[in-house]
């Protein structure tokens, strides 16, 4: 998930830019997809980690999706 101060204005970034495609949105944060990779972005919201605007560089947090993560 990469850390973003405006989600919605993001989403249009990404769109316009580089042709992504908006799976789903919570207004502040939103899944993504190019060339079939899905990506997420997010606001920081008290929640552990800062804006790029904040740290003076960039932030993401890694998430990892599976079908059977006992496995």
């Amino acid at each position: 998930m990469l850390a973003v101060t405006d989600a919605p204005a993001a989403v249009a970034w990404y769109r316009r830019a580089l042709g992504a495609v908006e799976l789903w949105s919570l207004g502040s944060v939103a899944g993504l997809e190019i060339a079939g990779a899905p990506f997420f972005v997010g606001e920081p919201a008290r929640n552990r980690w800062e804006s790029p605007t904040e740290l003076g560089t960039t932030s993401a947090r890694v998430e990892v999706f599976c079908d059977d993560p006992d496995a």
